[in-house]
Parts: structure tokens; C-alpha cells; sequence
């Protein structure tokens, strides 16, 4: 179960997936080979690995790389520009985890009110139960 008391997680940071979605963006103007990526890349002065961008691009079949050595835009990741890209996705899941974490801590909270009002009618009936006795049968106890 996730901590609801941590809404950091909601508000994470998502620049690696700004990145992708730059990176991925960038091949819809067409096919671009490892030069053009670089000098794409070096122009972001982000300090961070090509190669680790370039692979999760490719392990998510978004880009493949042709014999020729250029990488080309898959099906896939033209779907995904046009969803939003991987920051949007990002995002959509978080919100989601965000209403389900919401939704679990009400479910707690209606069953724990439920078990108190369960409680409260059960000692309300032994009550009742008691009082409803004549005095008699009461009295037979003593």
C-alpha cells in the first residue's frame, strides 16, 4: 500500500522524461543518424548520457535503428508525441495512484464507522434485550 501521507510523489520530478520526450520529438522532422543525435544532444548541455536515452527510446519501440545507422520514428512513438509523450503518461499515473490512495484511505475510514456503529447497535440490543425482561425474570437471578 502507498503512503498517503507523502504527496512528494505526486509532485516528482520528471525532467528525464522532458528528455525523452525532446529527444523523441526531434525525430519527427525524419530519420537522423548518430551525428545529427549528438549535436541535438550536445545543444541540451544536460550532462547526462546519450546512450541511456537513445536505449530506452529503442527498448520501448519508439525509434529503431535501421542497418543504414540511422534511427527512424516508429508507430509507436508518433502515437505516443501525440498522446502527450512520456511526461503526460507520467503524470496521468501519478494522478491516478494519487485518486486511489484517496479512495483506499475513505474505504478505512467507512469501515472503521461501520465497525463503531456495529458495535454501538450491538450493545444498544443487549441493552434493550435486558430491559425489555419483565421484573420477575430478572428478579430470578438474584
Amino acid at each position: 500500500m502507498r503512503d498517503t501521507t507523502n504527496k512528494s510523489t505526486i509532485y516528482k520530478n520528471y525532467k528525464n522524461f522532458k528528455v525523452l520526450d525532446e529527444l523523441l520529438w526531434e525525430f519527427l522532422g525524419g530519420p537522423m543518424d548518430i551525428t545529427n543525435i549528438t549535436e541535438y544532444w550536445n545543444s541540451f548541455k544536460n550532462g547526462e548520457r546519450l546512450d541511456i536515452f537513445l536505449g530506452k527510446l529503442e527498448k520501448d519501440g519508439n525509434i529503431v535503428k535501421k542497418p543504414s545507422g540511422k534511427y527512424y520514428l516508429t508507430a509507436e512513438g508518433y502515437f505516443l508525441i501525440l498522446d502527450g509523450g512520456y511526461e503526460e503518461r507520467e503524470v496521468e499515473k501519478d494522478r491516478l495512484a494519487y485518486r486511489v490512495d484517496q479512495n483506499e484511505a475513505r474505504v478505512r475510514r467507512a469501515t472503521i464507522w461501520a465497525a463503531i456503529f456495529g458495535g454501538l447497535l450491538v450493545v444498544w440490543e443487549i441493552i434493550k434485550y435486558f430491559l425489555d425482561r419483565s421484573p420477575e425474570n430478572i428478579n430470578y437471578f438474584n
